[in-house]
């Protein structure tokens, strides 16, 4: 997989505006760059993002084409998965294909809200939050916890310090924790990540998702959401062995099943628990 850069120590170029689909006719010209794409980077955004809570944007890169698009889902409705495109596709067509990779960090309350609201059963996913579980190493008993996600989902705020060797596969890891510890991102980026989360976590009770014209903060932060996730997803291909990535598959084939089904939970505790936090050393992941 070829490296993007993210910038140099000490510089920071920010995030290029996303695209806003609104209407029918940008979704169907939006789709038709995906017939060229090689896989699909995606972040969906809802107050309380499931089926029970309401699913308002779907942020998406089509790799390797650089434009970030935020889908208005609310705006739409179901619409925004039946358009169809000069070549057929509909959103929902690409997400149920099995043969178009589409890449998310922590995939399971997406799934349950896709599944939930519209009957998308996604297929096709990379699950980045498990790649990056099976790509560390145990941690020696003498050292202590490292900081992960208590909730489970992808966009917390737990701190994390240190490479990736000796690390517990315990628990996941959200993904800003996931940009600081495995990104060369500079000082200016970090705060830009962290100006933009605050901003966020201030306006959530306001249902800021909801609120249309969508402002331009709520704009970045969604941009903000995928724009590393191709960088990560190389770094973890590049550690992580072909013994494990089968159990990624499996384990992220899990996590669809379960969101799909009636008795998920997006709230449980459980969700911050790593698949394989009973493995004992599994051996080298790195070259």
């Amino acid at each position: 997989m070829a490296r993007e850069q993210s910038g140099t120590r000490g510089s920071f170029a920010p995030p290029p505006k996303p695209e806003l689909i609104t209407s029918l006719g940008s979704l169907r010209s939006f789709l038709a760059t995906v017939c060229s794409s090689a896989r699909l980077y995606n972040e969906l955004h809802g107050h309380r993002l499931s089926r029970q809570g309401d699913l308002t944007l779907m942020t998406v890169r089509a790799y390797p084409h650089p434009g970030i698009y935020v889908i208005d889902i609310q705006s739409l409705g179901h619409e925004a998965f039946t358009a169809r495109s000069v070549f057929g596709l509909t959103l929902q067509s690409v997400l149920e294909n099995p043969g178009l990779r589409k890449v998310f960090w922590d995939v399971r309350d997406a799934a349950d809200a896709l599944w939930g609201h519209h009957g998308v059963r996604i297929q096709g996913v990379v699950d980045l939050q498990l790649l990056e579980n099976a790509s560390r190493r145990s941690r020696p008993p003498c050292e202590g916890p490292e900081r992960h996600s208590r909730s489970g989902n992808g966009r917390g705020t737990g701190r994390g310090r240190g490479g990736v060797r000796g690390r517990s596969q315990t628990y996941v890891q959200d993904l800003d924790t996931a940009i600081r510890r495995d990104l060369s991102v500079s000082a200016a980026e970090g705060e830009h990540i962290a100006r933009l989360r605050r901003v966020m976590a201030s306006r959530l009770s306001l249902t800021a998702f909801r609120l249309r014209p969508l402002d331009d903060d709520t704009a970045a932060f969604c941009a903000n959401g995928i724009r590393y996730l191709p960088q990560l997803h190389t770094v973890y291909m590049e550690r992580i062995t072909g013994e494990w990535l089968r159990k990624v598959k499996m384990e992220t084939f899990r996590r669809l099943e379960a969101a799909f089904g009636p008795p998920y939970d997006p709230q449980s505790p459980t969700k911050a628990l790593g698949p394989w936090a009973d493995t004992t050393k599994p051996g080298p992941l790195f070259r």
